[in-house]
């Protein structure tokens, strides 16, 4: 997940995030205009197939459905008057030919066997298809795919999964700024999160970006506010009904706060003068340990090396040599005293 140090390098895969107009601009600009998908075939008359054409007839997108069981074909030329229905094995390469299958701006593979899936995502995208897509159910099949270049894959079971995960973590944080919706990319590396942000925590709310200390590996992408979608800058902040869409590694953010990472040392030395007046060394341990409960949320680990700290029974790693106190926040690390 890139920052303000990041480099490009030769022969890196770049993922880009921004409104559709400014993208297709860039795009444009890049000398690959994206193209309108006016017709579409789709491989297989299954039950996604049936609902995918809805969805298409929406757009006024023309579709054909290549199915061989009979059946099948009349339940769909019932269900799906305005749709060509073509009764017919679509690996058959004369039937592709007479009816001009790979003629479409787009292909769509959508049967139940996995093999015949990659085949013929492959051979369209060799015939010259703009848009090929694939179901896949096999997660190695998954990964040859990716390695072949080939355009999307739709895995049912990682769709599915991705909507347990969000449900899961909602219940998880039912009072926070829970989980609204997560899409897995990249092979389950990288989590693309949306959140709700709502008047429940003072840390994040109206303050600018710029100023927020952010975990490492994650992004804030996107604000949605109020129906108009904004790429965020060093001044933007969030607000109360903002939907916020983060990009991070995949760590198991549950709650927007998430993003946050520990109290930097500009926000300890506000209280230190707090702490070297306490007269006692007990209040001391208190406040320190408040602080460390408050910035990591109990996730990371401390290790004790200041003096007043070297009494109190703790699991954790041996105490760094200096007289310092170091917090260990998930991936974040930051010698706080």
């Amino acid at each position: 997940i890139p920052n303000g140090s990041f480099v490009p390098r030769a022969d890196d895969r770049l993922y880009l995030v921004g409104t559709k107009g400014e993208l297709q601009k860039m795009l444009k600009v890049m000398g690959r205009p994206l193209h309108r998908v006016k017709n579409v075939a789709l491989l297989g008359g299954s039950r996604i197939s049936m609902y995918l054409t809805w969805e298409l007839a929406r757009t006024n997108t023309h579709v054909r459905i290549v199915e061989q069981d009979h059946d099948k074909c009349l339940f769909l030329s019932q269900h799906l008057p305005g749709t060509m229905i073509i009764e017919g094995d679509g690996t058959d390469n004369d039937l592709i030919q007479a009816e001009n299958i790979f003629g479409a701006d787009g292909f769509v593979s959508l049967t139940g066997r996995d093999e015949e899936n990659l085949l013929m995502a492959m051979s369209a995208r060799r015939a010259g298809v703009r848009k090929v897509l694939a179901k896949m159910t096999r997660p190695n099949y998954i990964e040859l795919v990716q390695d072949t270049g080939l355009g999307s894959i739709i895995s049912p079971k990682d769709i599915i999964a991705n909507q347990i995960t969000r449900y899961v973590r909602a219940l998880a944080n039912s009072e926070g700024m829970a989980v609204e919706s997560l899409y897995k990319l990249l092979g389950g590396q990288v989590e693309a999160l949306e959140f709700l942000a709502r008047g429940t925590s003072n840390r994040l709310l109206h303050v600018p970006l710029k100023d927020l200390q952010l975990r490492s590996g994650v992004l804030l992408a996107a604000i949605v506010r109020g129906g108009v979608t904004m790429i965020p800058g060093g001044m933007t902040t969030i607000e109360e009904g903002d939907h916020v869409l983060v990009i991070a590694r995949s760590m198991g953010l549950n709650d927007l706060t998430d993003i946050l990472a520990c109290v930097s040392v500009y926000g300890w030395q506000m209280y230190l003068p707090v702490i070297k007046k306490s007269p006692c060394a007990v209040i001391r341990r208190v406040i320190l340990l408040t602080f460390y409960t408050a910035c990591c949320q109990n996730q990371g680990e401390i290790s004790f090396a200041h003096p007043q700290m070297q009494n109190i029974p703790t699991p954790y790693t041996k105490p760094p040599p200096s007289g310092i106190i170091s917090l260990k926040c998930q991936n974040t690390e930051r010698n706080c005293l």
